[in-house]
């Protein structure tokens, strides 16, 4: 299980990438959006891999050609929105991507779940970056409206049977937004059919049509919406962890019996988070907002809105990720009620020195002069034991983090696991190796 930051921009051509080798098929990719979904698949056909696209908007016949096929094996890869997946049980799926922010952990959890049914090993991976945020609540908001719109919507409602077009009208709101609320009325028992199915397909035009109902309280709607917010923040926190990912997921769903060992196999457990390297315009961005943060936190709006003449929305958000990550800047929930609902927002503070994490120290003097050998000698020792373990050298050991050794020259085991992109996992298997290599290279060399 491993996530990474890319902007939406980015995304395609990742996907591309991490799908590029045979042994990563068949594979399944989600997306968030129907156009989303569409424009990754086009994109992967583009680039000679075969894959479908799978999401609600298609017509029937449409959506069982492309799931016929995925399952069959005349199709690599599906594209899909969460409207794919159910009841599916294709053994042998290589991989699963997210390319986007899940709604929940739930849902989540049980996608990923799709992957490597038959026992061999298969990779997960979840490309996001704070804009997601955005995206979700937008789903959100669709499938649970406002709830003053809610209550407006029953108060309107009568004995006479009313469609959602002539609600819409009498209230100014849109049609379609109205639809939902409706939907959810009568969920609730707020709203009951007003006609028969046959009157309804006689005026279809207009739409079925509703009368009030009896719901006593929108509570349990408030609470449920509420839920679904709490579900989403969830999920955020999931994605920005630092501890092992699948301890992370079996404490959320509550299973007592789990032994609590770290995997040992995602990225937290293999490699602790590292930003990637910034862009000399990254670094412009982080420089300012750290002066708009000085001695006081703000809310991501307030930050977007003080940038926007320098830098777009999506952009402000990848660097505010990048500067969490890197230990310079804390995001702190919370809300407040506006009529009659809750309005969830983000603060970002700047974080003290005693706050922050130990950064590697600079190579500097002898250990400079060092450096081009110990890295040639660490790359030949991650080839060789990748090739005896029938792994990707990058599994073994990053370029990032072969850097960070070699630019710290740890001497023991407690300074290696303090170089970036180092953990636990990596020191109990291979610290031994790692530190007897940098200690004899240095004195060959210096001698």
């Amino acid at each position: 299980v491993r996530a990474e930051t890319l902007l939406p921009s980015e995304r395609p051509e990742r996907v591309r990438e991490l799908l590029s080798l045979p042994d990563k098929l068949p594979a399944i990719v989600y997306a968030p959006t129907r156009r989303e979904v569409e424009a990754l698949a086009a994109h992967l056909n583009k680039c000679n891999l075969h894959a479908v696209a799978y999401h609600a908007g298609m017509s029937q016949p449409e959506r069982e050609r492309a799931q016929e096929g995925f399952l069959q094996g005349r199709v690599d890869i599906i594209v899909a929105t969460v409207a794919f997946g159910m009841g599916i049980d294709k053994a042998n799926v290589r991989t699963v991507i997210h390319a986007g922010l899940p709604g929940s952990l739930e849902g989540y959890y049980q996608e990923i779940g799709r992957a490597g049914r038959d026992g061999l090993p298969s990779d997960v991976q979840l490309i996001y970056s704070h804009a997601d945020r955005r995206t979700q609540e937008f789903l959100l908001a669709k499938s649970y409206p406002d709830p003053v719109l809610v209550k407006k919507v029953y108060l309107a409602l009568s004995g006479s049977p009313l469609s959602a077009n002539d609600l819409a009208e009498r209230l100014n709101e849109d049609a379609d937004v109205v639809a939902r609320v409706l939907e959810q009325l009568w969920v609730q028992g707020g709203a009951q059919p007003g006609t028969s199915a046959a009157e309804d397909y006689d005026s279809y035009d207009s739409g079925p049509t509703f009368v009030r109902g009896e719901i006593g309280s929108l509570a349990r709607y408030t609470e449920q919406r509420a839920r679904r917010h709490d579900m989403l923040q969830r999920m955020l926190s999931f994605v920005r962890t630092d501890a092992c990912r699948m301890l992370d997921l079996v404490g959320f769903f509550g299973d007592t019996g789990d032994s609590g060992m770290a995997c040992g196999l995602c990225d937290r457990c293999l490699a602790p988070a590292v930003a990637q390297e910034p862009s000399p315009e990254e670094l412009r961005l982080r420089a300012a907002v750290s002066k708009a943060l000085a001695g006081r936190s703000q809310t991501t709006g307030q930050i977007a809105r003080a940038m926007e003449s320098t830098t777009d929305r999506d952009t402000l958000t990848h660097v505010l990720e990048g500067m969490r990550v890197l230990g310079m800047v804390a995001f702190e929930q919370s809300s407040f009620e506006k009529d009659g609902k809750r309005v969830s927002y983000e603060r970002v503070r700047l974080l003290t020195a005693s706050e922050a994490p130990s950064r590697p120290r600079v190579l500097r003097g002898a250990a400079g002069k060092v450096a081009n050998t110990l890295e040639a000698g660490l790359r030949d020792w991650r080839r060789r034991t990748a090739a005896e373990a029938g792994i990707p050298a990058f599994r073994v050991l990053t370029d990032r983090t072969l850097a960070a050794i070699v630019e710290r020259m740890p001497e023991g085991d407690e300074e290696l696991l303090s170089c970036a992109g180092v953990g636990p996992m990596f020191v109990s298997r291979f610290g031994r190796e790692v530190l007897s290599l940098l200690r004899h290279g240095a004195q060959d060399t210096t001698r």
